[in-house]
């Protein structure tokens, strides 16, 4: 199964995301998915820098090739491109799996999301996500 892990980048520690991504790509390789998250692009030695739109019209095509997406949500600022990237799997009926810290309430991607897992902080996320089939 193929998997696009969508993630908030911009006003992020970028260096943690990518090493928090590289864990949960582990996980879900070693229970049997394919792995795709945008900070691949970024890590390319080929890499050519590109505008927001463009990364997100890449992302697009991960998902339209993809089984599931899993967003991650840890705070209640979210990012534009996620929210748009949310709505385009939705559209494209991509299976939805909500990563989402306990306490947040975004009840609208709870409501659109097939599975919702929440998670206390990232070491019980990279547990719970061991569990996803």
């Amino acid at each position: 199964m193929k998997a696009v892990l969508l993630f908030r980048w911009y006003g992020e520690d970028r260096d943690k995301v990518m090493e928090n991504l590289d864990k949960m790509e582990e996980i879900l390789r070693e229970i049997g998915h394919e792995v795709y998250h945008a900070t691949k692009e970024i890590r390319s030695p080929d890499h050519q820098p590109f505008t927001q739109w463009k990364m997100l019209c890449r992302v697009f095509e991960e998902i339209d090739e993809s089984d599931v997406i899993i967003p991650i949500i840890k705070s209640d600022d979210i990012s534009e491109g996620m929210l748009i990237e949310i709505g385009y799997a939705h559209a494209k009926s991509k299976k939805i799996v909500l990563l989402i810290k306990k306490g947040l309430k975004h009840r609208y991607l709870k409501e659109a999301a097939d599975q919702t897992i929440e998670f206390k902080d990232f070491d019980d996320l990279l547990n719970k996500l061991k569990e996803l089939k």
